[in-house]
Protein backbone atom coordinates (compact mmCIF):
# COMPACT_ATOMS: atom_id res chain seq x y z
CA UNK A 1 0.00 0.00 0.00
CA UNK A 2 1.01 3.40 -0.77
CA UNK A 3 2.05 5.43 2.35
CA UNK A 4 2.99 8.69 0.74
CA UNK A 5 0.94 11.85 2.05
CA UNK A 6 -0.36 12.45 -0.82
CA UNK A 7 -2.42 9.42 -1.42
CA UNK A 8 -3.74 9.63 2.27
CA UNK A 9 -5.87 12.85 0.32
CA UNK A 10 -6.09 10.94 -2.57
CA UNK A 11 -7.13 7.86 -2.30
CA UNK A 12 -10.39 8.95 0.23
CA UNK A 13 -12.62 11.10 -2.14
CA UNK A 14 -15.63 10.05 0.06
CA UNK A 15 -14.47 11.22 3.30
CA UNK A 16 -12.69 14.51 1.96
CA UNK A 17 -16.02 15.40 0.28
CA UNK A 18 -18.72 14.92 3.10
CA UNK A 19 -15.80 17.06 4.96
CA UNK A 20 -15.30 19.63 2.93
CA UNK A 21 -19.21 20.09 2.94
CA UNK A 22 -19.34 19.80 6.97
CA UNK A 23 -16.25 22.41 7.24
CA UNK A 24 -17.81 25.08 3.96
CA UNK A 25 -21.15 24.77 6.24
CA UNK A 26 -19.67 24.93 9.92
CA UNK A 27 -17.51 27.85 9.12
CA UNK A 28 -20.12 29.91 6.98
CA UNK A 29 -22.32 29.16 10.06
CA UNK A 30 -19.80 29.81 12.42
CA UNK A 31 -18.52 33.55 10.00
CA UNK A 32 -22.54 34.44 9.69
CA UNK A 33 -23.78 33.93 13.25
CA UNK A 34 -20.72 34.24 15.40
CA UNK A 35 -18.92 31.88 18.28
CA UNK A 36 -21.88 31.90 20.98
CA UNK A 37 -25.00 31.75 18.53
CA UNK A 38 -23.67 29.50 15.90
CA UNK A 39 -23.62 26.82 18.74
CA UNK A 40 -27.03 27.94 19.98
CA UNK A 41 -28.60 27.75 16.25
CA UNK A 42 -26.90 23.77 16.27
CA UNK A 43 -27.59 22.70 19.67
CA UNK A 44 -31.74 23.87 19.96
CA UNK A 45 -31.70 20.49 17.18
CA UNK A 46 -33.09 18.70 19.47
CA UNK A 47 -35.27 15.24 19.26
CA UNK A 48 -36.44 12.95 22.23
CA UNK A 49 -34.67 10.19 20.53
CA UNK A 50 -31.17 12.01 20.35
CA UNK A 51 -31.69 13.16 23.13
CA UNK A 52 -31.76 9.60 24.21
CA UNK A 53 -28.80 8.70 22.04
CA UNK A 54 -26.07 11.10 21.91
CA UNK A 55 -25.07 11.56 25.40
CA UNK A 56 -24.25 7.80 25.01
CA UNK A 57 -22.57 7.82 21.29
CA UNK A 58 -20.38 10.90 22.32
CA UNK A 59 -17.96 9.09 24.49
CA UNK A 60 -17.11 6.85 21.46
CA UNK A 61 -15.48 9.99 20.71
CA UNK A 62 -13.01 8.79 23.69
CA UNK A 63 -9.17 9.14 22.77
CA UNK A 64 -8.09 5.91 24.06
CA UNK A 65 -11.12 4.14 23.24
CA UNK A 66 -10.50 5.20 19.55
CA UNK A 67 -6.94 4.08 19.29
CA UNK A 68 -7.43 1.18 20.93
CA UNK A 69 -10.38 0.22 18.42
CA UNK A 70 -8.29 1.68 15.28
CA UNK A 71 -5.37 -0.74 16.28
CA UNK A 72 -7.79 -3.54 16.03
CA UNK A 73 -9.79 -2.41 12.88
CA UNK A 74 -6.09 -1.85 11.22
CA UNK A 75 -4.15 -4.37 12.02
CA UNK A 76 -5.96 -6.75 9.80
CA UNK A 77 -5.00 -4.68 7.08
CA UNK A 78 -1.84 -3.37 7.83
CA UNK A 79 0.26 -3.64 10.77
CA UNK A 80 2.49 -0.40 9.84
CA UNK A 81 -0.66 1.66 9.60
CA UNK A 82 -1.77 0.53 12.74
CA UNK A 83 1.21 1.85 14.16
CA UNK A 84 0.94 5.06 12.56
CA UNK A 85 -2.52 5.16 14.28
CA UNK A 86 -1.28 4.97 17.47
CA UNK A 87 1.09 6.98 17.03
CA UNK A 88 -1.37 9.37 15.75
CA UNK A 89 -3.46 9.43 18.63
CA UNK A 90 -0.81 9.81 20.89
CA UNK A 91 0.40 13.36 18.62
CA UNK A 92 -3.47 14.19 19.85
CA UNK A 93 -3.62 13.68 23.07
CA UNK A 94 -0.10 15.70 23.74
CA UNK A 95 -1.48 18.62 21.26
CA UNK A 96 -4.94 18.87 22.89
CA UNK A 97 -3.36 18.85 26.58
CA UNK A 98 -0.98 21.52 25.48
CA UNK A 99 -3.73 23.68 23.73
CA UNK A 100 -6.06 23.12 26.46
CA UNK A 101 -3.99 23.39 29.53
CA UNK A 102 -1.66 25.76 27.90
CA UNK A 103 -2.88 28.49 25.51
CA UNK A 104 -6.32 27.93 25.95
CA UNK A 105 -7.02 27.39 29.24
CA UNK A 106 -9.37 30.48 30.11
CA UNK A 107 -11.66 29.34 27.03
CA UNK A 108 -15.15 28.91 28.65
CA UNK A 109 -17.60 25.99 27.32
CA UNK A 110 -21.12 26.85 27.00
CA UNK A 111 -22.19 26.06 30.51
CA UNK A 112 -19.47 28.44 31.84
CA UNK A 113 -20.88 31.21 29.06
CA UNK A 114 -24.32 30.65 29.24
CA UNK A 115 -24.89 28.86 32.90
CA UNK A 116 -27.07 25.80 33.54
CA UNK A 117 -30.60 27.93 33.55
CA UNK A 118 -30.49 29.24 30.51
CA UNK A 119 -33.30 28.74 28.33
CA UNK A 120 -31.97 27.50 25.24
CA UNK A 121 -29.16 25.58 27.08
CA UNK A 122 -30.09 21.69 26.99
CA UNK A 123 -27.17 20.43 29.07
CA UNK A 124 -27.04 16.46 28.50
CA UNK A 125 -23.67 15.84 29.74
CA UNK A 126 -23.88 13.60 33.42
CA UNK A 127 -20.36 15.80 33.76
CA UNK A 128 -20.50 19.80 34.30
CA UNK A 129 -17.29 20.76 32.43
CA UNK A 130 -16.96 24.70 32.43
CA UNK A 131 -13.91 25.59 31.20
CA UNK A 132 -10.63 24.35 28.69
CA UNK A 133 -13.43 23.59 25.45
CA UNK A 134 -11.10 24.59 22.77
CA UNK A 135 -10.58 22.60 20.91
CA UNK A 136 -12.83 19.73 20.94
CA UNK A 137 -10.16 16.46 21.91
CA UNK A 138 -13.08 14.25 20.89
CA UNK A 139 -13.56 16.16 17.55
CA UNK A 140 -9.66 15.89 17.03
CA UNK A 141 -8.95 12.50 18.30
CA UNK A 142 -11.74 11.18 16.13
CA UNK A 143 -11.16 13.15 12.94
CA UNK A 144 -7.63 11.48 13.57
CA UNK A 145 -8.93 8.09 14.00
CA UNK A 146 -11.48 7.60 11.58
CA UNK A 147 -9.25 9.27 8.84
CA UNK A 148 -6.79 6.27 9.16
CA UNK A 149 -9.61 3.84 9.23
CA UNK A 150 -10.92 5.18 6.23
CA UNK A 151 -7.31 5.19 4.48
CA UNK A 152 -6.58 1.63 5.14
CA UNK A 153 -10.46 0.36 4.28
CA UNK A 154 -9.69 1.30 0.57
CA UNK A 155 -11.71 -1.28 -1.05
CA UNK A 156 -14.76 0.52 -1.76
CA UNK A 157 -13.74 4.46 -1.76
CA UNK A 158 -16.67 6.47 -1.89
CA UNK A 159 -19.34 3.91 0.01
CA UNK A 160 -16.37 3.41 2.94
CA UNK A 161 -15.28 6.70 2.39
CA UNK A 162 -18.38 8.54 3.46
CA UNK A 163 -19.52 6.11 5.62
CA UNK A 164 -16.77 7.05 7.67
CA UNK A 165 -16.94 10.48 7.19
CA UNK A 166 -20.51 10.78 8.32
CA UNK A 167 -19.83 8.98 11.93
CA UNK A 168 -17.06 11.19 12.49
CA UNK A 169 -19.18 14.05 11.57
CA UNK A 170 -21.76 12.75 13.93
CA UNK A 171 -19.09 12.02 17.04
CA UNK A 172 -18.22 15.62 16.55
CA UNK A 173 -21.63 17.24 16.22
CA UNK A 174 -22.79 15.15 19.57
CA UNK A 175 -20.30 17.63 21.26
CA UNK A 176 -22.24 20.49 20.76
CA UNK A 177 -25.72 18.34 21.00
CA UNK A 178 -24.96 17.73 24.29
CA UNK A 179 -23.71 21.44 25.38
CA UNK A 180 -20.00 20.76 25.61
CA UNK A 181 -18.87 22.50 23.53
CA UNK A 182 -19.03 25.24 20.60
CA UNK A 183 -18.95 24.68 16.77
CA UNK A 184 -15.81 26.30 16.68
CA UNK A 185 -14.27 23.92 19.31
CA UNK A 186 -15.18 20.88 17.06
CA UNK A 187 -14.14 22.75 13.56
CA UNK A 188 -10.64 23.46 14.82
CA UNK A 189 -10.55 20.17 16.60
CA UNK A 190 -11.11 17.88 13.40
CA UNK A 191 -8.70 20.09 11.29
CA UNK A 192 -6.24 19.54 13.83
CA UNK A 193 -7.06 15.80 14.36
CA UNK A 194 -6.97 15.49 10.32
CA UNK A 195 -3.20 17.54 10.14
CA UNK A 196 -2.00 15.19 12.91
CA UNK A 197 -3.20 12.23 11.18
CA UNK A 198 -1.40 13.12 8.22
CA UNK A 199 1.84 14.46 9.90
CA UNK A 200 2.21 11.14 11.33
CA UNK A 201 1.61 8.80 8.27
CA UNK A 202 3.93 10.96 6.44
CA UNK A 203 6.72 10.88 8.99
CA UNK A 204 6.18 7.27 10.20
CA UNK A 205 4.72 5.13 7.19
CA UNK A 206 7.21 4.46 5.25
CA UNK A 207 9.80 4.27 8.14
CA UNK A 208 7.05 1.30 9.91
CA UNK A 209 6.54 -0.02 6.47
CA UNK A 210 10.01 -0.58 5.71
CA UNK A 211 11.11 -1.97 9.35
CA UNK A 212 7.52 -4.49 8.87
CA UNK A 213 8.80 -5.95 5.54
CA UNK A 214 11.99 -6.58 6.94
CA UNK A 215 11.14 -8.89 9.71
CA UNK A 216 10.14 -12.22 9.88
CA UNK A 217 7.46 -14.20 9.20
CA UNK A 218 7.28 -15.59 13.04
CA UNK A 219 8.40 -12.12 14.17
CA UNK A 220 5.06 -10.86 12.37
CA UNK A 221 2.68 -13.35 13.59
CA UNK A 222 3.33 -12.91 17.38
CA UNK A 223 3.46 -9.19 16.91
CA UNK A 224 0.12 -8.82 15.95
CA UNK A 225 -1.35 -11.33 18.29
CA UNK A 226 0.56 -8.96 20.92
CA UNK A 227 -0.98 -5.86 19.34
CA UNK A 228 -4.36 -6.87 19.33
CA UNK A 229 -3.91 -8.43 22.87
CA UNK A 230 -2.97 -5.07 23.67
CA UNK A 231 -5.37 -3.21 21.78
CA UNK A 232 -8.12 -5.61 23.44
CA UNK A 233 -6.87 -4.25 26.81
CA UNK A 234 -6.91 -0.79 26.32
CA UNK A 235 -10.56 -1.04 25.15
CA UNK A 236 -11.77 -2.34 27.88
CA UNK A 237 -9.81 -0.01 30.23
CA UNK A 238 -11.14 2.92 27.86
CA UNK A 239 -14.49 1.39 28.54
CA UNK A 240 -14.21 1.06 32.08
CA UNK A 241 -13.35 4.32 32.79
CA UNK A 242 -16.04 5.98 30.60
CA UNK A 243 -18.83 4.01 32.95
CA UNK A 244 -17.03 5.02 35.82
CA UNK A 245 -16.81 8.89 35.14
CA UNK A 246 -20.81 9.33 33.06
CA UNK A 247 -22.19 6.40 34.91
Amino acid sequence: MSRDSLAFFREQPGFWSVHLLFWGVGFAALGWLGYQESFLWLHSLHTPWLDAIMPHFTHIGDGLLLASGASLLLTRKSVPLALVAILSMLSTLIAINLLKNGFFSDWARPLGTFGIDHPELDYLSVRELRSRSFPSGHACASAAAMSLISFGYTRHKWLSGILMGVFAILLYESRVYIGVHFLGDILVGSLLGIALSALSLWLFGGRLTNWWEARSMTFRRRFKVGLNLLSILLLLVSISQIILRFY
